[in-house]
Order: C-alpha cells, then sequence, then structure tokens
C-alpha cells in the first residue's frame, strides 16, 4: 500500500528481537510434559543463553565493521517485555544492564491450560528473580508494570489488539530521538504484523527463529501505528518449518 508523504515524515527505526530459546520451547521441541507444566515464566535454556552470546558476538563483529544498524541497536534503548526470557535476551545479547520492562509486549496463549510460560512473575519479584537465573545484578525498571498481577492468560483477541497497538504507539514515541530496540515473543511478533502491516504474509504467519533480528519503520497514520516495511538482519530469519506444519 502507498503511503502519503504526511505518514512518511512520521516514521522512525524500531528494532523487535525473539528472545533466545525458552525451557518452555525446548519442552515442546522434546515432547516433554513434565518441562511445560513444572514451572511458570520459564527462562531460557542453555541453548537459548548460547543463542544469546552468539547474538551478541555478531552485534560486536557488526559494530566494529561500522555496520549502521549495530550502530544503531548498540546505542538504542532496550525495552523487552516483563517475562523472563526476553528480560534474559536483551541482557544477554545487548550488554546492557538497564532495561524497562514493557507488559504490553507480553506474549498470549489461547489454550490457557498450556499457558505456563505465559504466567509471568509478579512485579515485585522480576528483578530478584532475574538477578538469580543471571548471576549478576541487573536494573530493571517496572515502573509502567502497574500491577503486581500485570500478565492476562486466555485474553480476548480484542484486548490483545489493543495492548499491542499501545505498544507500538509506545516504541515509536521512545525512537524520536534514537532507535529503540523490543525483544518480545514469536506470536506477538505475528499480531504486530496482522495487525499494523507487514511486508508479505510471511511474516504474519511464519514464526522468526529464536534470537532474530527484525528491524522495523513504524509510521503513523491518523495517531495509528502502521508498520511500513520490515526487514531481518544479521543473516537471522524464520524458524525452519518442523514436520507437519504448513
Amino acid at each position: 500500500r502507498a503511503h502519503g508523504s504526511a505518514v512518511m515524515e512520521t516514521a522512525r527505526t524500531v528494532y523487535l528481537i525473539r528472545h533466545g530459546e525458552s525451557r518452555y520451547n525446548e519442552g515442546v521441541k522434546g515432547y516433554s510434559l513434565l518441562a511445560l507444566v513444572r514451572e511458570t515464566d520459564h527462562g531460557l535454556s542453555a541453548r537459548g543463553i548460547e543463542q544469546c552470546r552468539e547474538l551478541r558476538t555478531v552485534l560486536e563483529a557488526r559494530l566494529a565493521a561500522k555496520d549502521s544498524d549495530a550502530r544503531a541497536i548498540a546505542g538504542a534503548e532496550a525495552v523487552a517485555s516483563p517475562l523472563r526470557r526476553a528480560l534474559q535476551t536483551a541482557h544477554l545479547a545487548l550488554g546492557t544492564r538497564r532495561l524497562v520492562a514493557l507488559p504490553e509486549g507480553r506474549e498470549h496463549c489461547a489454550v490457557p491450560v498450556l499457558a505456563r510460560d505465559s504466567v509471568g512473575t509478579p512485579r515485585s519479584s522480576i528483578e530478584t528473580e532475574l538477578r538469580r537465573e543471571l548471576g549478576v545484578e541487573v536494573d530493571v525498571d517496572v515502573s509502567a508494570v502497574e500491577d503486581e498481577r500485570w500478565w492476562t492468560v486466555g485474553e480476548s483477541a480484542d484486548a490483545i489488539s489493543l495492548r499491542l497497538r499501545t505498544l507500538l504507539l509506545d516504541l515509536h514515541r521512545r525512537a524520536h530521538d534514537r532507535p529503540t530496540v523490543y525483544v518480545g515473543h514469536s506470536r506477538a511478533i505475528r499480531e504486530i504484523f496482522r495487525l499494523f502491516g507487514a511486508p508479505h504474509p510471511d511474516f504474519q504467519t511464519r514464526i522468526v527463529e529464536n534470537c532474530a533480528v527484525l528491524k522495523l519503520h513504524v509510521a503513523l497514520r491518523h495517531d495509528a501505528p502502521v508498520v511500513l516495511d520490515a526487514s531481518f538482519l544479521f543473516d537471522t530469519s524464520f524458524r525452519r518449518r518442523y514436520l507437519g506444519e504448513p
């Protein structure tokens, strides 16, 4: 769709990163029901930690080579979903010890009984539990997390649409002076493209791989967010399809 000059003038750069492999993802791949249900707010698996470190190495190498996107990400404000796997990824992949948690980008699940990875950590314990996982001090700004129990399992499509609109507007606002990088979740990323525009239908239906990096140009049309374009960076892409997936 063609965009008018007034819309183009509001365009700002937002980077999206999907979290590294979580212990929930690991359980799905290994058909382990126990891994899915024995905890909530699953942190990163050993492979997920490795993926984050690999991405950080790539970013540092591209930064040394004066890559403009790596430079922008290095100077960007780091914000993330309050779910532990996203906060861990933001710290490990981006190397920052100061994070901003935005609950509007949390993951959602249509099947409540299998949504234990979408059940978060209470607001007052987010920083403590993250420190336990990482073994280092990390400053998490939870001022945008208004409630102690900030997550919703089995929420309506309208509620998801509203909060993702709020998220994208917030990311656009934050990118006024410098790009913003947001670490989030696969279903939320697909829904952003479905609701606000995508350069190709695959972005609305396919799962991006763990630690994939996407560059978006986000603008405003009649005060509503619109994604003008999107592309993968640093040789990341969609997750390979598993057997039986369309």
